[in-house]
């Protein structure tokens, strides 16, 4: 097994609704007055929650809201809602479970069935390696580049199927080069889930399933930048 050091991991959570919801939480709304006063101790401030409608369509207009001192934001539409982190730390893990959760409690009293649904989760993960393994590891996965000079290894793009036991619907597993960083991989996961359940076990499934699809590939390491 490969042992590596995070460079930097960010994250998406997408929750597309079975059906549309009737409204967004705007302000003077229930939903909102609740993301309001449950969202302060993340660092919420006026200034960060934002109004964007960049067309006179419904399904383009969307609410967005900052929080961790800029590090995350909540994105609205009335077809879903988004989590998006775009440098995941330590305590993060629990952070965002439990802005999932206001999330969930606000949007409830908009639609009661906005728990219907399905999620999809994308991690994307610099993967800090020794000395030209970043190199090796995408010579493996793209065979063809060791019997021709002339071709480089870039990408290797792969559908994961786990084991029965895991709720996750579909995997797809991306490989590079990482740009960021010397000597890393960059690492893309696209997780399906048609069920959500309660919040902690469901983040719980998604870290197993994430140290499963590493290990699939060779690597031993925590998931969580320090």
């Amino acid at each position: 097994m490969r042992e590596f050091e995070i460079e930097q991991v960010s994250l998406n959570f997408k929750w597309t609704y079975k059906t549309i919801i009737p409204s967004l939480p705007i302000v003077g709304t229930e939903a909102f007055g609740i993301l309001c006063k449950k969202l302060s101790p993340f660092d919420l401030s006026a200034s960060r929650i934002i109004a964007d409608a960049p067309s006179n369509k419904l399904g383009d207009a969307q609410i967005t809201i900052i929080l961790l001192d800029g590090r995350l934001g909540i994105k609205f539409s009335i077809s879903s809602f988004e989590i998006i982190c775009n440098d995941l730390l330590e305590d993060d893990e629990q952070n965002i479970v439990d802005i999932t959760a206001i999330t969930f409690s606000a949007l409830h009293k908009i639609d009661a069935d906005v728990t219907d649904g399905n999620a999809n989760i994308n991690l994307r993960y610099h993967l800090k390696l020794d000395e030209n393994e970043n190199i090796k590891i995408l010579s493996e996965h793209l065979s063809l580049t060791n019997n021709n000079p002339n071709l480089s290894p870039e990408m290797a793009i792969y559908q994961v199927n786990l084991n029965e036991n895991s709720a996750m619907q579909f995997a797809k597993v991306a490989i590079a080069d990482s740009l960021a960083y010397k000597d890393s991989i960059f690492f893309d996961m696209s997780l399906d889930y048609s069920a959500l359940g309660n919040l902690n076990e469901f983040a719980s499934n998604i870290k197993n399933d994430v140290v499963m699809i590493l290990n699939i590939f060779g690597f031993n390491g925590e998931l969580i930048n320090n």
